[in-house]
């Protein structure tokens, strides 16, 4: 698929859901998926990240965190996302896209999103503030988990990172892609 063709897609996706077609967002799913991802994460960006949210926005945000799920390798592009980067070299893009990834992780709150943050938190090649992903866990409120979104300040401290990362080992077992 060419770069023209790509553009193509995302501007008719663009403008279908401009239009109120949600659904449009399943287009990208036919993307590359290093083209895939990102692109969904910018639809996510744009509708969560709003000052006056409405049911609009939070449906495509919603289904955009959703497809993000569907695309293969998604976890691959997310670790990539998330590895260790200089930071002078780095775009606003890339970092805004970073924020939005760790943002759609949490509202999908599944076994995907805890085992993506869980893993880059105890990952010492990752580029995000711990202290970040440390809040993004206890925003899930995961069952069991050492802090939920009532304590989420605690959760950050240094004290906070240590449990989160013990907790991790300890219970990574449930949350392997094949756990029930």
């Amino acid at each position: 698929m060419t770069d023209k063709e790509i553009l193509a897609i995302i501007n008719k996706v663009t403008l279908r859901v401009t239009g109120g077609d949600v659904a449009a967002l399943n287009d990208l799913k036919t993307l590359p998926n290093d083209f895939a991802v990102p692109s969904l994460l910018m639809f996510f960006r744009q509708n969560h990240f709003v000052l006056h949210e409405t049911p609009q926005n939070r449906a495509i945000a919603a289904k955009a965190s959703q497809l993000v799920l569907e695309i293969p390798d998604a976890d691959v592009y997310l670790k990539g996302l998330f590895k260790k980067q200089s930071t002078a070299d780095l775009p606003g893009w890339f970092l805004s896209q970073r924020n939005a990834a760790v943002a759609c992780l949490v509202q999908l709150h599944n076994k995907f999103a805890i085992r993506a943050v869980a893993n880059s938190l105890t990952d010492p090649d990752v580029g995000i503030d711990l202290a970040t992903l440390a809040g993004a866990l206890a925003d899930m409120n995961i069952p069991s988990a050492p802090y939920s979104k009532a304590t989420r300040k605690q959760s950050s401290s240094a004290d906070g990172i240590a449990k989160w990362q013990q907790w991790w080992q300890e219970n990574k077992a449930q949350y392997t892609e094949h756990a029930q």
